[in-house]
């Protein structure tokens, strides 16, 4: 707590100097780094977690007032991404930062300007950097008539079509299947180089629905994956600063589960952000519902670690880290840890201490929510897995969990089936949002490449527009 509340007195007070700074004395002047841009808006950020931030993503919503050649919508989202700069001053040096414009809106044109000339709304996003408990100033400048396109280097490449790209940045490179976009190799580029892939299918299966038919069990349940997309209605952003890739489909084969899986891969950033929802279309039954898994080879790793979570462990308290030998201890039946680890576990890893590579999930939130009724979805037997099976190790959140047999080897009749069914309302939401992160391990360092980037995704930089 001492740490968290020096943090938020340190912040203050730099908000307060700068707040004085631009009061009394004016902020730096973005003309000074080239006048043809007329127009600025500042943008403060904003370090409460006692990091360093280095090439830390952050972005921000600019309004304005955006001149055109003719009363006509349809450039403008060309001239907004054309016009649009990012600048800072770093000691008495101006410089230029990469950035990313997306999400133009165009709302009204302004009737009371001679030339045509209509408001925007933007998202900007760029990498920015700030000491621990302290705050930046960034300018996002436009008001420029005539500029040229925006040339930015970037260490961030997508390459495809449909659904079907290959994204590499400095970290890792990843291809995702032609027929559903989910991720379906992951190459890194570090500790060797090791290649990862997963026997049956795709790398990325979840989230993940089992439909239990009204006359199961004459008629057994079926699986539905987010991998069995086909061909799923998309939405791409691409650019120097990010990569993402939305879907969204009722899954082929039922009627019930609508599942939409959304990527953002960043320039120079060891993770990839996840973002998962399962919505039912009507009532049904079910014996499991699933998310976050990303599925490897049981050669790939070698141990397991999380941060654990207590019964009394308080919103903010840290908890433990452990770990254990996924192959020695610890095991139950195929499930290495089975349903000893919470649901909302901070975060869970995998690692091969030989090969010198980690990999994990860094869960930042999480909410079950009913999308009509907004009443909690139902849970049951929910937890965090890691899991050894049929040549795969993978983990997953459980969410509903009934006791079964695929195999039916229980020696269950009708009404014992019917009974480990759950009910799900029609409207029962399932969202989560994922750090999927690839990191260096080493001896002195373990989990401490995931723990620190926990730390700072969970308590990510204040970006302020000034007005």
């Amino acid at each position: 707590m001492e740490r968290r509340g020096m943090g938020w007195f340190c912040g203050i007070m730099a908000i307060m100097f700068l707040w004085t700074a631009g009061v009394s004395h004016g902020l730096d002047n973005p003309a000074e780094w080239n006048k043809a841009w007329t127009k600025h808006q500042a943008v403060y950020i904003q370090e409460t977690a006692g990091f360093d931030r280095i090439h830390e993503p952050v972005e921000a919503e600019v309004k304005f007032n955006q001149s055109m050649p003719s009363r006509d919508e349809k450039g403008v989202d060309a001239a907004v991404k054309r016009v649009i700069r990012v600048v800072r001053k770093n000691g008495d040096r101006w410089e230029e930062i990469p950035c990313q414009v997306y999400d133009v809106r165009p709302y009204h044109w302004n009737n009371r300007s001679e030339k045509p000339e209509i408001m925007v709304r933007a998202r900007v996003a760029f990498f920015a950097d700030v000491p621990a408990h302290m705050t930046g100033v960034y300018y996002i400048c436009h008001g420029n008539p005539n500029p040229p396109e925006p040339k930015y280097p970037s260490g961030l490449k997508a390459v495809g079509s449909g659904v079907a790209y290959t994204i590499e940045n400095p970290y890792f490179r990843m291809i995702t299947d032609k027929a559903s976009g989910q991720i379906d190799r992951i190459d890194l580029k570090f500790a060797g180089n090791p290649s990862f892939r997963f026997v049956h299918g795709t790398m990325h299966w979840n989230p993940d629905f089992m439909y239990v038919p009204e006359d199961f069990p004459t008629t057994w349940f079926k699986w539905y994956y987010a991998h069995n997309f086909v061909d799923p209605p998309h939405e791409v952003e691409s650019g120097p600063v990010f990569f993402s890739m939305r879907r969204s489909q009722l899954i082929p084969g039922q009627d019930i589960a609508w599942m939409e899986v959304y990527y953002r891969f960043y320039d120079g950033v060891p993770y990839v952000l996840v973002e998962s929802r399962i919505t039912t279309k009507k009532q049904c039954h079910t014996l499991a519902i699933r998310n976050d898994e990303l599925a490897f080879g049981t050669d790939d790793f070698t141990h397991a670690g999380w941060r654990n979570c207590t019964e009394d462990m308080l919103p903010g308290h840290i908890g433990e880290t452990g770990s254990v030998d996924i192959y020695n201890e610890a095991r139950m039946e195929n499930h290495v840890l089975g349903s000893a680890l919470p649901p909302n576990i901070p975060w869970i890893s995998l690692c091969n201490v030989k090969k010198g590579y980690g990999t994990g999930s860094i869960r930042l939130a999480w909410d079950n929510t009913n999308v009509l009724t907004n009443e909690p979805s139902p849970l049951y037997n929910s937890h965090t897995v890691i899991s050894e099976h049929n040549g795969g190790l993978y983990w997953f959140r459980s969410l509903v969990y009934s006791q079964r047999d695929d195999n039916n080897d229980l020696g269950w009749d009708a009404d014992d089936w019917r009974a480990a069914c759950h009910e799900i309302p029609e409207g029962s939401s399932y969202y989560e949002k994922n750090a999927y992160v690839f990191y260096e391990w080493t001896k002195d360092g373990k989990f401490k490449p995931i723990d620190d980037l926990w730390f700072k995704l969970r308590e990510p930089l204040k970006v302020t527009l000034a007005r």
